[in-house]
């Protein structure tokens, strides 16, 4: 661009000056309005988060599968009132109706107590301080089979688990609610 011509722009705009500072004004408010809308702060915007999240639950009593928020700790109580709902990890190769369930995951009494805690700004004991370091628990979906911290060799192994559905990983994909 010549300098005439940017001289000419600039004498445009000094001219308008009114007119450009509420064009200005407008790209700003509605660049402050997006910006809110996608971090969430007005509705469900772009942003994804956990909170609006939805994933499958797994009852170990009756073998029913629920959706519930991502936000709540299992496990749950089933019908029975039981603490028999976990967190079910699906996967597959092909179409969502040919899910698999690879793995279920639960915290202790003790981690689930110290998550909810985090959450109110209660400082931690030093049990709870650990039960967030040992993290979830998970175990293979079959019944009574034994659970592990997800940060043990046993524990990574079944969340690893999936990997036997298809030499390919590419091809293997999480499946979660519509």
């Amino acid at each position: 661009m010549e300098l005439g011509q940017i001289l000419n722009i600039r004498n445009a705009l000094n001219k308008n000056s009114i007119v450009t500072s509420i064009v200005l004004i407008v790209v700003i408010i509605t660049l402050l309005i997006y910006g809110a809308y996608y971090m969430g702060y007005l509705g469900s915007g772009g942003g994804h988060t956990q909170a609006s999240s939805k994933v499958f639950y797994f009852d170990e009593e009756n073998g029913n599968i629920e959706i519930r928020s991502a936000t709540e700790l299992p496990p749950l109580a089933g019908r029975s009132g039981n603490p028999t709902l976990v967190r079910a990890h699906f996967f597959t190769t092909s179409t969502d109706s040919a899910k698999k369930l690879m793995y279920v995951e639960r915290y202790t009494p003790e981690g689930k107590a110290a998550l909810e805690a985090t959450g109110t700004g209660q400082p931690l004991s030093n049990a709870g301080m650990e039960a967030l370091r040992s993290g979830p628990q998970v175990r293979a979906p079959e019944p009574n089979s034994p659970w592990y911290f997800q940060n043990t060799p046993e524990g990574q192994a079944i969340i690893n688990s999936f990997a036997t559905l298809d030499p390919d990983a590419s091809k293997i994909r999480v499946v979660v609610p519509r």
